[in-house]
């Protein structure tokens, strides 16, 4: 899934000035830890959306660290978090207070449903990102 993941989003920002990057790109947080999303777009020089696709071994609570070190790194306006079992997917924007919050998290669900983050100018289809899961 993360290889799909990581196609989708080189598609969307294609010709843009945004930039995909794939797992091995270290985001040095300003909490003082180093997270390694399984995608981020970066504007070249910050991170400015972390994804991260949930094992299933892997509950979504384990997620509280990074979203908290990701909430303390003002470049980051995106956390979405996919599940990889199941059609669904949590999209935290950070609001007008700075903060990834969890009352403005939105949740997706379903194939035909769609993470939107428009500033960025990207589109993803949750089914298009999963193999073989129907919602």
């Amino acid at each position: 899934m993360t290889g799909k993941l990581r196609a989708a989003l080189h598609a969307a920002l294609q010709g843009g000035p945004l930039r995909p990057c794939g797992r091995r790109r270290k985001v040095a947080t300003c909490s003082g830890n180093v997270q390694y999303p399984d995608a981020l777009v970066s504007d070249g020089v910050e991170p400015v959306a972390v994804f991260d696709v949930l094992p299933r071994c892997t509950p979504w609570i384990d997620h509280a660290i990074r979203r908290r070190d990701y909430d303390a790194t003002p470049s980051i306006r995106h956390d979405v978090l996919i599940s990889q079992d199941e059609l669904c997917a949590v999209v935290y924007t950070r609001n007008e207070g700075g903060r990834l919050d969890i009352r403005d998290a939105q949740l997706v669900e379903g194939a035909e449903s769609v993470i939107a983050l428009p500033s960025l100018g990207v589109t993803l289809t949750l089914g298009a990102l999963h193999d073989g899961l129907e919602g």
